[in-house]
């Protein structure tokens, strides 16, 4: 009977044991469960924010921001550094804290077993300690070599690709092969040096380990009386897990460590001077603005540097008025493209205003200006893709208008047009006779002289012709007799502002601008500038060896 009742006990007691257990565990996958789930929605939430952040910055950074960072350093950012934000720092950071929490139960309950640990782990954390620091010094280093000469390598392969022709046509394979060989082995040095970090962290911590395990065993014989056999094989096998637990903590933390490095160049690129807004409320220009085109400059000074000792541009002052053509020349073209870049707002200045219709453009949103007023490059910038997506990218307009466009700048013939004849040496050699006909990327099917058209046409097509800036191309005489044509022709009421290819097309124009040394040195007609004694357009001509016939074209002309 009392057996009997005996074996009730025990097994009432082994169930609520088994029950306890049971209700450990699933606490304990519910936990991990919710840990989960928040660590990866807040990692996904953050990669999201991280990456629209970076697009929005780089999206809206001014030019100077391009002209000085490689584009293979921005691949970088948005390859291999989103890359490391989305797939691996929410799991090294969530591996990261089980081994936090592992190394604190573990050193808790070994502690509990044999209170004298508790000190020989404050002694074992010193070392491992000083050992982590150095590990982690020597790893930011390696993995900083590591990611600095990655872009090298994206680079090179950017411009073997571009150049492919040229480097067969020079019989330079070879060459370029052992250059990327070289940018190969650059990159991977300090990749293979860091896994020897990892082996001699391992080892440092393994001979630590056994140490400690050694000081457990050493204990537990001391208490082989008095201490419980069950607690003491627990101790032995935590020994154990704490030498795991402990290398992967340090591993853990470092490779966090680097990764956030990730987050802090993206946080860079996030964190840089953005453009003007695009549209600023309350202070929008009218919608038919600008309607005479007539531009006041006023002290104008522009520098890269926000140094007056390094100034492009110093203190320019002019009027260009209604219609007028203005020819922009000089003995370099710093000045000149400065020019351009500040009446795009693509530069701010350091301290003077610009007015268009009376219209401070620094008072505006970068859209409404840049929206309004035209510019067409010496490349005829092209998107990649088709004539009509060109022309009309937004799908505002019918097939006939496009059509119109295209007519009035030599590019294609109406069906019932009759006059126009394909041999007429006003007519571009390149007659488009589908819209939806793939131009390539950014337009490399088309020649120089037919992108600049197709932007003249695009221009047209908007109604954006009031003020217009070209910059002339170096283009053969019937190329550049087609575009001579077309801007008289469609921009004979507009006001032009040009940067002639050739000296001698100044005789084209109403004034010219002259610019040497930041300074606008002179600014009147060619004719009076050709007269004046000691000019420095007339100097400029002199070398160029036109003096002559540019002065009997002028004479001619007047």
């Amino acid at each position: 009977m009392a057996f009997s009742r005996y074996n009730t006990v025990t097994v009432s007691i082994s169930n609520n044991y088994v029950l306890i257990y049971l209700g450990l565990c699933l606490i304990t996958v519910a936990c991990n469960f919710i840990r989960t789930v928040i660590q990866y929605r807040g990692s996904l939430r953050a990669s999201n924010r991280l990456f629209l952040g970076l697009l929005h910055s780089v999206c809206h950074a001014p030019l100077q921001f391009f002209d000085v960072t490689p584009v293979s350093q921005i691949m970088s950012r948005f390859s291999k550094d989103m890359e490391t934000v989305d797939s691996s720092i929410g799991w090294h950071v969530n591996f990261l804290l089980q081994t936090v929490f592992g190394v604190f139960g573990v050193v808790f309950t070994i502690g509990m077993i044999l209170p004298e640990f508790f000190a020989a782990s404050l002694v074992a954390a010193a070392l491992y300690f000083y050992i982590g620091i150095i590990y982690i010094r020597a790893s930011r280093e390696l993995k900083k070599l590591n990611t600095e000469s990655r872009p090298p390598i994206f680079h090179l392969y950017t411009d073997t690709l571009a150049g492919l022709a040229t480097i067969r046509a020079y019989g330079e394979e070879w060459n370029m092969m052992k250059k990327m060989f070289n940018r190969l082995d650059d990159n991977m040095r300090p990749f293979y040096t860091l896994w020897n970090t990892n082996r001699w962290l391992f080892v440092r911590v393994e001979l630590l380990g056994t140490f400690l395990s050694l000081f457990i065993g050493i204990s537990l014989v001391q208490k082989i009386k008095t201490i419980d056999a069950g607690l003491a094989g627990i101790a032995l096998t935590f020994s154990t897990s704490l030498l795991e637990y402990v290398y992967w903590l340090m591993r853990q933390s470092t490779t966090v460590d680097m990764h956030f490095e990730a987050v802090e160049r993206i946080n860079e690129y996030m964190e840089m001077p953005q453009e003007p807004p695009s549209i600023v409320e309350g202070s929008r220009p009218p919608a038919a603005w600008p309607t005479n085109a007539a531009v006041q400059v006023r002290d104008l000074m522009l520098s890269f540097s926000n140094s007056e000792a390094d100034a492009i541009l110093k203190h320019i002052s002019f009027n260009i008025y209604s219609g007028e053509k203005i020819a922009l020349v000089g003995r370099a073209g710093a000045e000149k493209y400065a020019l351009v870049s500040c009446l795009f707002r693509f530069m701010e200045p350091m301290r003077g205003s610009i007015k268009i219709d009376g219209v401070n453009i620094a008072w505006i949103g970068v859209e409404d200006l840049r929206s309004r007023i035209t510019f067409i490059s010496k490349d005829g910038w092209l998107l990649s893709g088709t004539v009509r997506s060109n022309l009309d990218p937004f799908g505002e307009y019918d097939d006939y208008a496009l059509w119109q466009v295209l007519q009035r700048v030599r590019l294609a013939r109406l069906p019932s047009t009759t006059t126009l004849d394909q041999e007429d040496p006003m007519i571009a050699s390149t007659i488009i006779q589908d819209l939806d006909k793939d131009l390539g990327k950014e337009g490399c099917r088309l020649p120089v002289c037919e992108r600049q058209l197709l932007c003249i046409a695009r221009a047209l097509l908007q109604d954006c012709t009031k003020l217009v800036i070209i910059e002339e191309a170096n283009l053969d005489p019937t190329a550049h007799g087609i575009i001579r044509s077309v801007i008289d022709q469609e921009f004979e009421e507009s006001t032009l502002i040009v940067i002639p290819y050739m000296l001698h097309d100044v005789a084209n124009y109403d004034k010219v601008m002259v610019f040497d040394q930041g300074s606008l040195v002179e600014f009147d007609s060619a004719i009076e500038l050709l007269n004046k004694q000691h000019s420095l357009l007339q100097s400029l001509c002199e070398k160029a060896g036109i003096l002559d016939s540019l002065t009997l074209d002028m004479e001619i002309l007047t």
